[in-house]
């Protein structure tokens, strides 16, 4: 049975993304405390994928988010995202994978029954020209960027 809604990985598993939900008790929600990153395709390949991941984990580390995770099964489970919704995609699409992770429930939350306990994990596969659909102004005007070099 294919499903015409896309899957997200969400801690080890794949969900409807209209399913995917974080706790009101998360920290990235409370404290905006998480590390995301986002990749884009070219023809079809991700650019640049593991250093992606590499700048994830650096940004884990920073901020002292205990992610059991190894890069290589982070890396895994992205491409894994990718084969589960490709079905969903036009022949010419091009893709955005956004990886998130959360530090999950601050321990004074740690009660509430039914709540994933640590870090949340969260990866998204879409199409890029849904998010930059309407950006084309952005050439005309320009916009304000920081560039992080590691080094």
């Amino acid at each position: 049975m294919t499903s015409k809604e896309r899957l997200v990985y969400f801690n080890g598993k794949f969900i409807p993304e209209t399913e995917a939900k974080v706790s009101i008790y998360d920290s990235a929600l409370m404290f905006g405390d998480m590390v995301f990153e986002m990749t884009r395709s070219f023809n079809k390949k991700h650019f640049k994928l593991r250093e992606h991941i590499d700048r994830l984990y650096d940004g884990l580390k920073i901020l002292r988010i205990n992610l059991k995770m190894s890069k290589n099964d982070m890396y895994k489970a992205c491409l894994k995202t990718t084969k589960v919704n490709e079905h969903l995609f036009g022949k010419g699409d091009e893709h955005r994978l956004m990886i998130d992770v959360s530090r999950g429930l601050l321990d004074i939350y740690h009660g509430i029954k039914g709540l994933n306990k640590g870090p949340n994990i969260i990866i998204a596969y879409f199409s890029l020209r849904w998010t930059v659909s309407g950006m084309g102004k952005l050439f005309d005007i320009g916009i304000n960027a920081v560039i992080h070099h590691k080094g």
